[in-house]
């Protein structure tokens, strides 16, 4: 146990004695370091500096993730460094297939996801419809199809993924981690994906449940009405006498 303790203390001074040695090459001789010599993180060092878009860049990790029609998340896969995420889209399809043993007939991703290779690879698994939005998944489906009401929908629809992510980091604490390297964070993230996908479970069967009482009350209501309504048509009869 001790020896073990020593190791990770020299892990860590040869780390630390690495970044200052990176910060005095970038700062004082202004020299441009490969990514790779970098020290992104002494408590992780799976970690990477994350850069999407105009925002500030953080250290940690791009999880990949697959949502059902009934929202349920299918498919999970945690990519090392800072990934391009068009290069999972068949991964992640492939994935879901996989765990769910379902062809889906619809795949709907963000423009991040946007190749002709990967498109054609996606519809060659025996999906009807594979929607990439924005600009650059605009380019690659033709006039007709991006203007089609199954592809105007799975654009529509895509919105319920941004829910998804939201209601994870919000509600299942997604976006912080406790765990460090890259298998003890896809760990820590499927545990919290099964939570979320358990309580789907009981929102969707009450969601059923109440969907069956309210056509049991209608069926109730309406065999009611209709005894009512023959009743009445009975009282109002002519006489034979």
């Amino acid at each position: 146990m001790a020896q073990e303790v020593l190791g990770l203390i020299a892990e860590d001074l040869a780390a630390l004695e690495q970044g200052a040695n990176v910060c005095e090459r970038r700062m004082m001789e202004q020299e441009k370091v490969p990514v790779a010599e970098k020290i992104i993180s002494l408590s992780d060092s799976d970690a990477s500096f994350i850069v999407k878009g105009g925002w500030n860049s953080e250290v940690g990790y791009r999880p990949q993730l697959a949502r059902s029609g009934r929202g349920f998340v299918t498919a999970l896969v945690l990519p090392r460094g800072n990934a391009a995420d068009s290069p999972h889209f068949v991964a992640m399809v492939k994935e879901q297939i996989t765990n769910t043993g379902v062809i889906p007939s619809m795949a709907s991703a963000d423009d991040g996801y946007s190749t002709q290779q990967g498109r054609e690879e996606v519809l060659g698994l025996g999906l009807k419809v594979v929607s990439i939005s924005g600009a650059k998944g605009k380019k690659l489906i033709e006039a007709q199809q991006w203007k089609s009401k199954p592809y105007r929908q799975a654009r529509a629809e895509r919105s319920a993924m941004e829910s998804l992510v939201f209601t994870l980091k919000e509600s299942f604490e997604f976006g912080e981690l406790v765990r460090r390297t890259h298998q003890n964070v896809l760990a820590e993230m499927l545990e919290k994906v099964l939570a979320y996908n358990i309580f789907q479970i009981i929102r969707v069967r009450k969601k059923l449940s109440e969907s069956e009482e309210m056509q049991t009350c209608s069926s109730l209501t309406k065999s009611n009405y209709s005894e009512s309504t023959m009743v009445k048509e009975s009282r109002t009869m002519p006489s034979p006498i």
